[in-house]
């Protein structure tokens, strides 16, 4: 299981957001930079990422899914393809509070690592 002290300084803001839901324009906003240098702070491609808190200190299944296909380098498409579910289904699991199919499938094939 991942933790939040486990996390890039990219994936503390890309979590940020993810739970603010917001997008990467509004974050950029506030932090005065362009969607760009904030996309590239996402992807841990730049330095001196602005620090993060992620609360609470554990990640939700959903998460723990999304963080997963994140590092694995995995898009949606591809998820769904070889999860056998829709892209709507992954989705939701990656939205999920509790643990789902999706969760179960990460587990068997090694992750979260």
């Amino acid at each position: 299981m991942y933790r939040p002290s486990d996390l890039t300084p990219g994936e503390r803001l890309w979590l940020a957001r993810r739970r603010d839901g917001t997008t990467m324009l509004e974050q950029a906003a506030t932090f005065n930079v362009t969607e760009w240098q904030y996309g590239e702070w996402e992807r841990d491609r730049r330095e001196n990422v602005p620090w993060v808190a992620v609360i609470p200190r554990v990640l939700s299944p959903g998460e723990q899914c999304a963080l997963a296909r994140r590092r694995a380098d995995v898009n949606l498409r591809r998820l769904a393809q070889l999860a056998g579910l829709s892209h709507v289904t992954i989705l939701k699991h990656e939205n999920a509070t509790k643990a789902t199919p999706l969760w179960s499938w990460w587990s068997q094939h090694g992750w979260p690592a």
